[in-house]
C-alpha cells in the first residue's frame, strides 16, 4: 500500500498540485492517515472470487469527496509502470463521507481472469478538492492511497526468486529477479557476512518492496563492514522466511 499526500496551494491566480510518497505500510490491516481510512489494504482475486469490497471512512468533522480508480501495475526494467485500465469495475466510482461516515466501495473483474500468470493493479483513493474559499490563500492538504491489488492466474502459484550481489570495493548492488508467476512482497532484508576483524557483521533493512511476477529489484549497499567472502541473506516476506548464500561477484 502506499501513501500520498497531495497538496493544493491556493491564491488568487493559481491553484497548484503536487504529489509525494510519504510512507509504506507493513503489515497493517487498515490504514488511518489524513481525512479517511481504507480497509483492507491490499485485495486478491481470482477467478473463484471476482469480487471484493473495501471499507472507507472519514475521520474528520468535515464532509469529503473521494473518488476511486484503478491501474494496471506492471514490471518495467528495474522499475515498475501504471496506466490506466477499465478491467477493475468500481461502484460507486465517486462519493461523499459525511463525517464519521463509511462508504463500502464494491469491485470486481470486468472479464473473467484465466491466465497463468498473476495480474497486478493500484486502485487509487484520492480525495477530490473541495472549492477554494474566497480569499483563501495558503495549503490544502489532499490524501491519496494506492492500495495493491492481485488477480490469482490459474493453476498452481509460487514466486521464483534469483539473487544476485554484485560490485566493487564497498559499493554494492543486491539484485532480485522474480521468474515466478506470483509477486513477491519483501518486509526486511539481513546480511550477515565476516567482518574485517574476524568476527561478525549484520545489516538489516526494514522495507515494504513488491516484486511482480516477471519483476526485478535493485539495491545499492553500503558493505564496507564486510570482508571478503560469502554472505548470507535472510529475507522476510509474505510467502514466508528465504535464506539464501550469497557470493560477492567483482567484476
Amino acid at each position: 500500500m502506499e501513501l500520498y499526500s497531495r497538496m493544493r496551494i491556493s491564491s488568487n491566480t493559481m491553484s497548484i498540485y503536487s504529489n509525494a510518497l510519504i510512507l509504506g505500510c507493513l503489515a497493517c490491516t487498515s490504514l488511518l492517515a489524513g481525512s479517511f481510512n481504507v480497509s483492507p489494504v491490499r485485495v486478491e482475486l481470482s477467478a473463484r472470487q471476482p469480487s471484493a469490497s473495501i471499507a472507507v471512512r472519514n475521520v474528520t468533522d468535515e464532509p469529503s469527496v473521494v473518488q476511486v480508480s484503478a491501474l494496471r501495475w506492471t514490471p518495467k526494467g528495474n522499475g515498475e509502470e501504471y496506466r490506466d485500465t477499465d478491467d477493475i469495475l468500481l461502484n460507486p466510482p465517486i462519493f461523499s463521507l459525511a463525517p464519521g461516515q463509511v462508504q463500502y466501495v464494491r469491485l470486481g473483474l470486468r472479464r473473467p481472469s484465466a491466465t497463468a500468470v498473476e495480474v497486478s493493479y493500484r486502485l487509487v483513493l484520492e480525495e477530490v478538492p473541495p472549492p477554494a474559499k474566497a480569499g483563501f490563500s495558503g495549503v490544502t492538504p489532499l490524501l491519496q492511497i494506492r492500495i495493491p491489488a492481485f488477480v490469482a492466474p490459474a493453476g498452481k502459484t509460487a514466486p521464483e526468486l534469483n539473487w544476485s550481489f554484485n560490485g566493487s570495493e564497498a559499493k554494492w548492488k543486491l539484485t532480485v529477479s522474480n521468474r515466478g508467476n506470483i509477486h513477491v512482497q519483501i518486509k526486511r532484508l539481513i546480511l550477515t557476512g565476516e567482518s574485517h576483524d574476524g568476527g561478525g557483521a549484520q545489516r538489516t533493512s526494514e522495507m515494504n518492496v513488491y516484486v511482480l511476477s516477471g519483476g526485478t529489484h535493485e539495491w545499492d549497499l553500503d558493505t564496507h563492514a564486510f570482508a571478503a567472502g560469502p554472505v548470507s541473506l535472510s529475507a522476510l516476506t509474505d510467502h514466508g522466511e528465504i535464506h539464501v548464500q550469497l557470493e560477492k561477484d567483482v567484476p
